[in-house]
C-alpha cells in the first residue's frame, strides 16, 4: 500500500503495516509515552494516530473495523512492533526504521 504524505520533514515516518501495529498496541493497552519511544514519532502524532476524532489516520481505523479486530492483530501486530515496544519500555532507543522517507 502507498503511502500518503509530502517530502522532506513532512515525509510519512512509518509504513501503513507499522502505524496500524502501534495502533494495535495502544488498543492492548500500551501508554501513548512508550508508543512515541518505539516509533520515533512525535507526541501529537501518536495523539492523532491513536485517537479516532482525528480523520488524519482514518485509513488504519477503517482498516481495523474491515478486518476485525483479530485478523488486524494477525496482520499488524508483528514481533519487530513488540521488540520495539518492549525495548521502550526497558528506556532503550530503540533502532526503528523511518521506513516511510
Amino acid at each position: 500500500m502507498t503511502t500518503k504524505g509530502g517530502i522532506g520533514k513532512w515525509a510519512p515516518k512509518l509504513t501503513f503495516e507499522e502505524r496500524c501495529g502501534y495502533y494495535f498496541a495502544f488498543l492492548m493497552g500500551t501508554p501513548r509515552p512508550i508508543i512515541v519511544l518505539a516509533s520515533g514519532l512525535n507526541r501529537g502524532t501518536v495523539v492523532r494516530l491513536t485517537n479516532r476524532k482525528y480523520r488524519a489516520y482514518g485509513e488504519v481505523h477503517l482498516k481495523l473495523d474491515e478486518l476485525g479486530q483479530d485478523v488486524f492483530r494477525e496482520r499488524y501486530w508483528t514481533q519487530d512492533i513488540r521488540d520495539r515496544l518492549a525495548a521502550a519500555q526497558l528506556g532503550q532507543a530503540p533502532a526503528y526504521t523511518e521506513a516511510g522517507v
